[in-house]
């Protein structure tokens, strides 16, 4: 039961994570589709392999924008930093047995708040594909369905966030461990 009082307790604040990257991504989409998609579909204008390919190479920068803008937002967080130093405070820090206690909690409460944020867009992008204000709620998702399909998508994306986290919070632990003030 500790771990479930845990989990609700820490998704409210990843889903607000979460909710900040993907506005910061859809201006920032919006801003490259307005400007540069239409550039860069006018000089492959007549060659649908070339178009394709611009379309492609878009998705995925979009897919991964996501990520890099996560990763900074997490980075950036006073609430994140001070929340692991004070609760490591007065322990001898060691990056395996870190990573030990992040892979027993934090990774799977960090995925189920990941999978409940993508889930909504991708069950309407499954149940009504034609919507067409939809993708820009949630471009990186789309942008995945778009490149392999809409649950192959979903999936791809959990396993994506799995990696993400498994390299981004145990590096920021030990930069923080390391700029500590006081050992």
């Amino acid at each position: 039961m500790d771990a479930t009082k845990r989990l609700l307790r820490n998704l409210p604040e990843h889903l607000l994570y979460f909710l900040a990257a993907d506005v910061v991504c859809m201006l920032l989409t919006f801003a490259v589709n307005l400007i540069a998609r239409p550039l860069l579909l006018e000089m492959a204008r007549g060659d649908s392999a070339k178009e394709q390919t611009v379309k492609t190479i878009l998705f995925a920068v979009f897919a991964v924008l996501f990520f890099v803008v996560l990763a900074v937002i997490f980075a950036k967080s006073p609430i994140q930093r001070t929340a692991y130093l004070s609760a490591t405070i007065g322990r001898e820090y060691s990056f395996a047995s870190d990573l030990k206690t992040f892979l027993k909690g934090g990774l799977w409460i960090g995925v189920a708040a990941y999978g409940i944020f993508c889930l909504i867009p991708t069950f309407f992008l499954w149940l009504v594909p034609d919507i067409q204000y939809l993708p820009t709620l949630f471009y990186p998702q789309y942008a995945l369905t778009e490149l392999c399909g809409v649950w192959i998508a979903y999936a791809a994306d959990l396993a994506a966030y799995l990696f993400f986290s498994l390299l981004l919070f145990p590096c920021l632990h030990l930069y923080w461990e390391k700029k500590r003030l006081y050992r």
